[in-house]
C-alpha cells in the first residue's frame, strides 16, 4: 500500500511540475490532486524535494543498469538522454528550481554506474588503485554529466542520436588509456 501512495504522490507532483514551476508547487496541491491529506504525504517524504529525489531514483533503477559494458554504453545513454527529453517539462522544471541537485544526482548516479562497469570490462586485467580508478571514473562522470546538463540547458536542439556520436568519437579508447596510465 506505501508503494502505491508514493507512486499516486509521484504522478501528482509529476502532472503538476508539467504546467507550474517546482517551487509554486504546495504539498497541498499535490494531496488534493490524489485525494489523500498532508499527514500521508509527510509519512512518506520529508518535504517536496524529498518526493522529487524518491521519483528520479525509482526511474534511475530502470535505466542504464543494463547496459554498463564497453558494447552496449551508448544504448544506455541514449536511454538516458531519450528519457530526460520525453520528460522534457519535468527535467526542465527541476533543472530550474531549487531540487536541481537532484537531477544531476540522478543523472550522476546512473552515469557512474555506466562508467564503472565499462572500467571493470575495458581496464580489468590492469592492476589500478582504488583512489585512480576512483579519479577516472570521476572524471568521466563528471564530464559527461556536465555535457548532459549543458544540453539539456540549451534546449535540447542536438538530437540524442547525434550526441551519442560525438561522444563515442571522443571517449572511444580513452578511457582504458587512463586506466593505463594510473596502472604504472
Amino acid at each position: 500500500m506505501s508503494e502505491i501512495t508514493k507512486k499516486s504522490l509521484a504522478n501528482a507532483l509529476y502532472q503538476k511540475m508539467k504546467v507550474k514551476p517546482l517551487d509554486k508547487i504546495t504539498i497541498k496541491e499535490i494531496v488534493d490532486e490524489c485525494g489523500l491529506n498532508r499527514q500521508t504525504f509527510y509519512y512518506h517524504f520529508p518535504d517536496i524535494f524529498g518526493l522529487v529525489e524518491w521519483m528520479f531514483q525509482q526511474d534511475a533503477e530502470k535505466l542504464i543498469k543494463k547496459y554498463n559494458n564497453i558494447n552496449v554504453w551508448e544504448q544506455g545513454f541514449m536511454e538516458l538522454l531519450c528519457y530526460i527529453k520525453k520528460n522534457k517539462a519535468v527535467c526542465m522544471c527541476t533543472l530550474h528550481s531549487l531540487a536541481r541537485d537532484e537531477l544531476e544526482r540522478f543523472i550522476y548516479k546512473d552515469v557512474h554506474q555506466l562508467i564503472l562497469g565499462i572500467m571493470d570490462e575495458v581496464g580489468g586485467d590492469l592492476t589500478v588503485k582504488e583512489e585512480g580508478k576512483e579519479f577516472v571514473a570521476r572524471f568521466y562522470t563528471l564530464s559527461l554529466c556536465s555535457l548532459v546538463l549543458h544540453w539539456m540547458k540549451n534546449g535540447m536542439k542536438e538530437s540524442p542520436e547525434d550526441l551519442i556520436e560525438k561522444l563515442s568519437l571522443t571517449v572511444q579508447g580513452n578511457i582504458r588509456s587512463a586506466m593505463e596510465r594510473f596502472a604504472k
